[in-house]
């Protein structure tokens, strides 16, 4: 009876999108660059989306508004 169950797959689809998904997207961004990129990975990859989240609002944001005006 090989092969992989309904729950394995559920549980490693919660995974990617929980865990390795935000540090994905911070790696893949074009809205930062250089050190804000590493420390968006960096707190996406230890605080999840709640650390994606922070800093997305709290810096890459300032950043793209300061580049418009």
């Amino acid at each position: 009876m090989g092969g992989i169950s309904i729950w394995q797959i559920l549980i490693l689809t919660i995974l990617f999108a929980g865990v390795i998904l935000p540090c994905i997207l911070a790696l893949c961004s074009s809205k930062a660059k250089g050190h804000h990129k590493f420390i968006w990975f960096l707190l996406s990859l230890f605080f999840l989306w709640i650390g994606y989240a922070a800093y997305y609002f709290s810096v890459i944001k300032k950043l793209q508004d300061e580049s418009v005006q």
